[in-house]
């Protein structure tokens, strides 16, 4: 079942805020995500359960539910990545219906890849990302998949890797190999951001994946070029 965020969900989204990041940080996020839904205008803001999306069983025992990031965590995510902004490749992987996909390509990155098991999703990302553009009258290098993300297949200009907690830590392994064999077999700088990192130690237990920003509600990793700590 898709819940659109009720009253009640919003209160209550506020208090937890509240009590996680204080009033201050509370009202930046509830401005920005004001903010950006004037800009945009998407229909992004909802909630919905991994038993109600169409996965396949194997993919559901492993599955988180679909609720967007928030457009303040994404500007603080995105102040990390301005350097990796130009000829690669975006990817969010659980991309839900489209919302980082629109942002990442406000930044500057010109061709967005959203990745996500259900078809549902990757239906409401492409109807969303349609209207956008349309009435944008611009368009980026796009594409959304239908796939399960442990067999998806990573591209050698595929730079910047998404992924908002989408699932355990079995297939984020399969994920953070995939990642690893596409980076031996075409060497370039790779970001990989890792929101609300539950399964951490996937990639930290694997040494070419440098540790280079640790914040509180986001870990980004690095492969090849510069080590830039934060």
């Amino acid at each position: 079942m898709t819940l659109s965020f009720s009253k009640a969900y919003i209160i209550g989204a506020l208090f937890r805020s509240i009590r996680r990041r204080g009033v201050a940080e509370t009202a930046l996020m509830f401005f920005f995500e004001a903010w950006y839904g004037l800009k945009y205008g998407l229909d992004t803001a909802f909630v919905e359960s991994s038993h109600e999306l169409d996965f396949d069983s194997e993919v559901k025992k492993d599955a988180k539910y679909y609720s967007p990031t928030n457009y303040y965590l994404l500007r603080k995510v995105f102040a990390h990545l301005k350097d990796d902004i130009g000829a690669g490749t975006f990817v969010d992987i659980g991309c839900g219906a489209g919302r980082i996909l629109i942002f990442a390509s406000d930044c500057g990155f010109r061709r967005v890849v959203g990745v996500d098991a259900s078809r549902r999703l990757c239906d409401t990302a492409t109807r969303t990302l349609d209207r956008y553009y349309a009435k944008k009258g611009t368009r980026p290098d796009w594409r959304i998949v239908h796939a399960d993300a442990r067999h998806f297949p990573i591209e050698n200009d595929y730079t910047v890797f998404f992924l908002f907690n989408p699932f355990g830590e079995a297939p984020m392994a399969q994920v953070a190999d995939n990642i690893e064999r596409s980076f031996r077999a075409a060497r370039r700088p790779m970001a990989i951001v890792y929101v609300n990192a539950v399964h951490a130690e996937v990639f930290e237990r694997n040494e070419l994946f440098r540790l280079t920003v640790k914040q509180r509600d986001y870990r980004i990793y690095r492969l090849g070029g510069d080590d830039k700590t934060a």
